[in-house]
């Protein structure tokens, strides 16, 4: 669930992370956020003044759409060199393995979006196809956005956050 951190047990002192292992849990959620921008387009056109809270990322977002297929090396540097890392504390492997199942759960709307487009690809152009197409991809990114911005402040504040729909999977593989 939401919002349900580890440590909540007033017998069990908190572990205390150090800012590079924080940086490190919170960094990791770029990884999905980046790869869920492709479902931002209705909602930025519908509310542009939340583009506002990406401007920060503008370098980082433009980097990424410039790596074409390198953003799957990408992808297996994080699994590797972080989720996969013993030598990395279980918050910060917890933290990247649920960032990573969050990109990877985001091949579910690519493939029922690559499943209804058209045959030329250009998806519906109105009516019930084009609103269901709107609330489809709003509701995806902002779905990722939410739980990237969760995750990333919960681990900068050094909480673990269990995030809905891959809190369970990441824990089971990262055991304590």
């Amino acid at each position: 669930m939401m919002g349900q951190g580890r440590g909540q047990n007033k017998n069990a002192p908190e572990e205390e992370y150090d800012y590079s292992e924080r940086a490190i849990a919170a960094l990791v959620y770029m990884l999905p956020l980046l790869d869920s921008l492709k479902y931002s387009k209705f909602l930025l056109l519908q509310f542009p003044a939340f583009s506002l809270a990406l401007l920060p990322l503008s370098p980082l977002i433009s980097l990424w759409f410039n790596l074409g297929f390198l953003q799957i090396a990408v992808f297996f540097a994080t699994y590797l060199g972080v989720v996969q890392n013993q030598n990395m504390k279980r918050f910060v492997r917890f933290n990247a393995q649920q960032a990573v199942l969050l990109d990877i759960l985001l091949i579910v709307p690519d493939l029922l979006t690559r499943t209804f487009q058209g045959i030329d690809g250009s998806g519906p152009t109105g009516g019930a196809g084009l609103q269901a197409e709107i609330i489809f991809f709003n509701s995806v990114f902002l779905f990722t956005y939410i739980c990237c911005t969760v995750g990333a402040v919960g681990s900068t504040a050094g909480k673990e956050i269990k995030l809905p729909l891959i809190g369970d999977a990441a824990e089971m593989q990262q055991p304590r």
